[in-house]
C-alpha cells in the first residue's frame, strides 16, 4: 500500500481511516487487572491498539498529522478477576482519532477497540482523486482480503512479517518504520490521551 501512495496511484489524498478492532476484553472479566489502571498501562485501548494505528498512518501517508479531536469511553466501568474480585476500569476501551494531513489537506481517522465482541479486524480505507482501496486484515491469522480495489493489487502474503525480518537482518531498513516514526506516533498518542482526560 505504501508503495501505491509513493507512486501517486492513488492520487492526492481525501481520508485514510484506520480502524484496529478487537475482542479480547469484550466481556466484563478480565485477566490482566493492570490493563485497566492508569497509573500502570498509561492508556487503555488507544496504547494497546491506537499506537499501531497511528504508527502505520503516519508510515503510509508520510506526512505531517495534526491532532483535530480524540475521544474515548470506558465500556465496563468495573471488571471482574478469575478470583471473584472487582478492579475499577480506568483506562478506555474504545477511542477515535479525528486528523489532518498538513500535506495533501486530507482527513484522517483511527478507530481502536478491544471491545468489539466477535471480531478482530484492521482495516484501511484510503481514498484519493485517482482510486481509493479498502483493506481488511485479520490481525491473528495475517490473512488480508481487498474488498475494493479498482486499481492492479499485487498479492499480500500473511507472512509480510517475515520480510520485515530479513530486512532488518540484512540491513535494508529504508522502507520499514524507524524509531522516529514510532516516537511521532507516540507524541499523538500522548496528545490524544491529554485531549480527552480535559474533555472528559
Amino acid at each position: 500500500m505504501r508503495d501505491l501512495l509513493s507512486k501517486n496511484a492513488l492520487g492526492r489524498i481525501h481520508e485514510i481511516s484506520i480502524e484496529f478492532r478487537h475482542d479480547f476484553l469484550s466481556s466484563p472479566m478480565t485477566g490482566s487487572a493492570w490493563r485497566h489502571a492508569k497509573q500502570l498501562a498509561g492508556a487503555g485501548a488507544l496504547g494497546d491498539l491506537g499506537v499501531h494505528a497511528i504508527d502505520l498512518l503516519l508510515w503510509l501517508s508520510n506526512e505531517d498529522v495534526e491532532l483535530a479531536s480524540a475521544t474515548g469511553s470506558i465500556q465496563y466501568a468495573v471488571r471482574s478477576q478469575s478470583d471473584g474480585s472487582k478492579i475499577k476500569a480506568e483506562t478506555d476501551d474504545t477511542a477515535n482519532l479525528a486528523l489532518k494531513l498538513k500535506q495533501s489537506g486530507g482527513v484522517g481517522n483511527i478507530l481502536v477497540s478491544r471491545v468489539a465482541t466477535g471480531l478482530a479486524q484492521l482495516r484501511f480505507t484510503i481514498f484519493g482523486t485517482k482510486s481509493g482501496l479498502i483493506l481488511e486484515i485479520d490481525p491473528n491469522s495475517g490473512a488480508a482480503n481487498f474488498s475494493h480495489a479498482p486499481i492492479e493489487i499485487t498479492a499480500l502474503s500473511s507472512t509480510s512479517h517475515q520480510s520485515i525480518y530479513s530486512a532488518i537482518i540484512s540491513g535494508q531498513t529504508s522502507n520499514l518504520a524507524s524509531f522516529n516514526d514510532g516516537m511521532n506516533a507516540q507524541l499523538i498518542l500522548d496528545e490524544a490521551l491529554r485531549y480527552i482526560e480535559a474533555s472528559s
